[in-house]
């Protein structure tokens, strides 16, 4: 077959993702082999699985965006992929295998696993976004209180998210993780198939 002077599209994308969950892994062994330090072992494989599971998401919307664009001759901003690009990424992990299959597949929202990788989102930004705003306090009351010619202030300090994230939480986050990358962003097959939270379109 001469292929001179043929305009050739090449569609192709590579991804650390998958490297960067066999490194979120190898930190859970970690932490179940040192409990001492299990707690902050578990937060900071909580961030790189939710590191890996944003990278894969945004790769695979990413390719399906410039395929799309190729395949309708459009500009790659006008596909349905890249209408996911604004998205939080917890939108975009839900909707993700209907966008891929063209709404033949959905997201199993009640399955345990699929509502772990929300829980994955929502603890990895509570960890890189730690909320600790100052206070202004008014008295005297019971926060504030006159005692032999001082001033007592009592006031909460919050606890470090990082010191809050359990083993057997990320462990559940791992296995969602590990699903969701099987199922939807790199199926074994190539196709996404009904699985565990992946269902067919009712």
């Amino acid at each position: 077959m001469d292929l001179t002077g043929q305009e050739l599209h090449v569609v192709a994308f590579l991804s650390s993702a998958k490297d960067t969950l066999k490194r979120a892994k190898a930190i859970v062994r970690l932490a179940e082999s040192n409990p001492k330090d299990a707690k902050t072992l578990s937060a900071c494989a909580t961030v790189m699985l939710s590191t890996a599971l944003e990278q894969a998401v945004r790769t695979i919307l990413s390719e399906g965006a410039e395929r799309a664009a190729v395949e309708k001759n459009v500009h790659v901003s006008e596909t349905t992929a890249a209408e996911y690009e604004d998205a939080t990424m917890w939108w975009r992990v839900q909707q993700l295998p209907s966008v891929l299959t063209e709404g033949g597949f959905r997201f199993a929202h009640s399955h345990k696993l699929a509502k772990a990788l929300g829980e994955l989102i929502r603890t990895r930004n509570t960890l890189v976004h730690v909320s600790e705003p100052a206070v202004h306090l008014v008295g005297p009351n019971d926060k504030i209180k006159i005692e032999d010619g001082g001033i007592r202030v009592t006031f909460w300090q919050p606890l470090n998210p990082w010191s809050r994230v359990k083993l057997d939480r990320v462990k559940l986050f791992e296995q969602a993780v590990e699903t969701y990358f099987a199922e939807v962003l790199f199926p074994e097959s190539g196709q996404i198939k009904a699985g565990t939270i992946v269902l067919p379109r009712r």
